[in-house]
């Protein structure tokens, strides 16, 4: 299984600057910093920052809802990503990374306006 997952991550190489993600849009990937740093913004204002081993993406996937914040990468942003077929193929098809990603997302979510 994680052997098929590496194979089926993307390497994405934002500029300093650039909206991976937007607020609003349609959930289609997931990703996990590589290195690099990213910003996070929730209606317009920064929020928070996530760095390397660090994950997002996973709320508008697992909950299949409009993201709920638009992502900014720093310079040196290095991303992998999932597109959502594989990525909610490997997390609900196993009880254990299902509850763990919940809790992911739950704690996000959580943390929003």
């Amino acid at each position: 299984m994680l052997e098929r997952l590496s194979h089926d991550l993307i390497t994405v190489t934002p500029t300093a600057g650039e909206a991976i993600v937007t607020q609003g849009e349609t959930g289609e990937r997931f990703y996990l910093i590589a290195s690099g740093e990213v910003e996070i913004h929730v209606d317009g204002a920064l929020r928070h920052r996530s760095c390397a081993g660090d994950c997002f993406g996973e709320i508008a996937l697992l909950n299949d809802v409009p993201r709920t914040a638009t992502v900014v990468a720093a310079s040196g942003c290095e991303l992998l990503a999932l597109e959502r077929r594989h990525f909610v193929g490997a997390v609900t098809g196993h009880l254990r990374s299902d509850q763990a990603a919940a809790s992911v997302a739950e704690e996000r979510i959580a943390l929003l306006p």
